[in-house]
């Protein structure tokens, strides 16, 4: 009974527009299309107009990447950070312990005596 009300609920969010949304959707769709076939540059060279919109999306698509890994860069632990310094350290070959060590050291929790 549990699996039938998951796989219902999946159903659901599955569940295709109604026709008041798909109606305004297709609008704003329409609309959209209207002003790129009236949009000067498309006009005179509708290739080269797509060429250039489709190198501007890949320019912002990949700023937007770098601005993620940095702000996820950002956010890490200082502990985290040393792990994935190791990790590097391991794929690319290099070792610079001393300095792993030492950043190491100063996050680390303290050892427990019994």
């Amino acid at each position: 009974e549990e699996a039938l009300e998951t796989s219902s609920h999946v159903q659901h969010s599955l569940k295709r527009p109604g026709r008041k949304v798909q109606a305004a959707k297709d609008q704003r769709e329409m609309k959209h299309f209207q002003n790129v076939l009236n949009f000067d540059a498309f006009k005179n060279d509708p290739f080269g107009a797509l060429e250039q919109h489709l190198k501007n999306s890949i320019k912002l698509q990949k700023e937007e990447e770098v601005k993620q890994k940095v702000k996820q860069k950002q956010t890490k632990t200082p502990a985290s950070a040393v792990k994935d310094k190791l990790k590097e350290q391991k794929r690319t070959g290099t070792k610079n312990a001393k300095s792993v060590k030492s950043v190491k050291g100063k996050f680390s929790k303290p050892k427990r005596h019994k």
